[in-house]
């Protein structure tokens, strides 16, 4: 298999078909990472060729020390971000950010999790006992925590004044209750040591 530099060089010297092999290398693996984080095949098909229109447009500027494929993913999460301050309200852009940074506090390794095409019999497991692993720390958390986490995310419509106001105490007392106990989920699920 032609390595994704030669590809790009091959390009660059003028070879059309390369291009062509280049995004039919990664092309369903984009797809598939925008499917996963909005849930929409359309706005992922959307995002996927918004991705490798960008990419073809800065090919020449690409540094071939770099990794091509980290490369890639970096425009398609600046793509999403784009995406989601243009398309959501500010308030789901929060939720989304918040809830997925406490399982991927760094997001540069983001790359290194996505699976290439299709993922293995291993990492659907991995990627269901993850989920359940989530889903047991949430039971067993405190009614009063459990209850806030998802009033807050289960709704589009739910916001942070809005719970304040339900539970009458102030939305920097509610963000504040929020985010630590985002925290104390992120540590449960990593096993970390709670303070």
């Amino acid at each position: 298999m032609i390595k994704d530099e030669q590809l790009i060089k091959n390009y660059l010297g003028g070879d059309e078909e390369a291009i062509t092999i280049l995004i039919n290398r990664y092309l369903k693996e984009v797809y598939l990472y925008f499917l996963k984080r909005l849930n929409s095949s359309i706005e992922a098909e959307d995002l996927t060729q918004e991705t490798f229109v960008k990419m073809w447009r800065n090919l020449e500027k690409f540094d071939q020390k770099r990794n091509f494929r980290t490369w890639l993913f970096t425009i398609a999460k600046n793509s999403l971000i784009d995406f989601l301050r243009k398309h959501r309200t500010t308030e789901g852009l929060a939720k989304e950010v918040a809830f997925s940074q406490f399982i991927n506090e760094e997001e540069e390794n983001i790359l290194d999790d996505i699976p290439s095409l299709d993922p293995s019999v291993i990492e659907q497991i991995e990627e269901n006992e993850n989920r359940q692993k989530l889903e047991t720390i949430i039971s067993e958390l405190p009614i009063t925590q459990r209850d806030l986490l998802l009033s807050y995310l289960q709704s589009d419509d739910v916001t942070f004044q809005k719970l304040a106001q339900e539970n009458n105490i102030s939305v920097n007392t509610l963000k504040a209750r929020y985010y630590r106990l985002i925290q104390k989920i992120r540590k449960l699920f990593f096993g970390e040591q709670l303070n």
